[in-house]
């Protein structure tokens, strides 16, 4: 039973936030998400946009839809420049102790916009807020979905140590080489953490 509702629960999300990007991706082509998780939001593309073709990658397996992610380190994506036709990363950066370097190389293989989702804080009440609600996403979430078998990797969860302000995020797109421009803003529950949809784009040189 629990499984079962971690499942619906996965769904559920993916569909609601794939709702949120899709109007603004390519009609046609190929899209890479960057840090795929359990392949719930490529399976809600697929059943937006059938005639989107996908590629997923991650740091590591902890695949529950089947289908394959390639896996890299972080930082370095394994495909030549320009090989997609746009790119998505929905709550990854908060895992990622390279982010410049991850962002550069999204800059590079992705021809197209780059759709992303990511939470940001205000104030130091914020700060702890974040921390507190990516622990219960990641950590404890993964803890739960192993002990039900839903999952059987990581053999440590996924642990968020990056947290920004929308000003930080700002600052850190265009620093890889992208315009920003945000689409929407949503806050959670009343508290000082809001979650940010953004268009990245490529600066022309």
């Amino acid at each position: 039973m629990l499984r079962y509702l971690l499942n619906w629960i996965l769904v559920h999300r993916a569909g609601q936030l794939v709702q949120w990007i899709s109007s603004y991706l390519p009609q046609r082509g190929v899209v890479v998400d960057i840090g795929a998780g359990t392949g719930h939001t490529v399976q809600a593309l697929r059943q937006l946009h059938p005639d989107l073709d996908t590629v997923e990658v991650d740091v590591v397996n902890i695949r529950v839809v089947h289908g394959n992610a390639v896996l890299f380190d972080g930082h370095r994506l394994p495909f030549s420049d320009g090989q997609f036709s746009a790119a998505i990363m929905i709550f990854v950066l908060q895992y990622c102790n390279q982010p410049q370097a991850l962002l550069r190389n999204i800059h590079r293989v992705a021809d197209g916009p780059v759709l992303l989702i990511q939470s940001t804080y205000s104030g130091r009440l914020g700060y702890g807020w974040l921390r507190a609600y990516d622990f219960l996403w990641g950590p404890v979430a993964f803890h739960v979905a192993r002990m039900c078998g839903l999952v059987s990797q990581p053999e440590h969860a996924l642990d968020g140590t990056m947290f920004y302000t929308i000003s930080e995020l700002t600052n850190l797109f265009q620093q890889a080489g992208f315009q920003v421009q945000i689409l929407a803003t949503k806050s959670l529950f009343l508290m000082p953490i809001n979650y940010h949809i953004f268009r990245l784009e490529k600066i022309c040189t």
